[in-house]
């Protein structure tokens, strides 16, 4: 399976990593609803920030489909983490 990484927000992006964590947490840790609800709020919240340089996502994708990502959310850990620092750590992957 071929895995492509991407930066940055794709139609589909919340609900589909709304989708996968509910999944898990609820098959490992018996997550429901209350979660999900948190999940897809949060990351809505995130998504809508991402025009900030502190805050960034990379979506991996087998074909159309979303089956990973890693977000940063710079704002919320400190000035330190600026764009050039993220860059370079996730360089590699892109």
């Amino acid at each position: 399976m071929k895995i492509d990484i991407s930066e940055g927000y794709q139609t589909g992006l919340i609900a589909r990593i709304t989708e996968m964590h509910a999944k898990f947490y609820a098959l490992h840790w018996g997550f429901g609803r209350a979660f999900e609800v948190v999940v897809a709020s949060g990351l809505a919240d995130f998504v809508s920030r991402l025009d900030h340089p502190l805050n960034n996502i990379w979506v991996a994708t087998s074909g159309d489909k979303i089956v990973g990502s890693v977000a940063i959310d710079g704002e919320d850990m400190g000035a330190q983490w600026g764009q050039e620092v993220l860059e370079q750590r996730f360089a590699r992957f892109l």
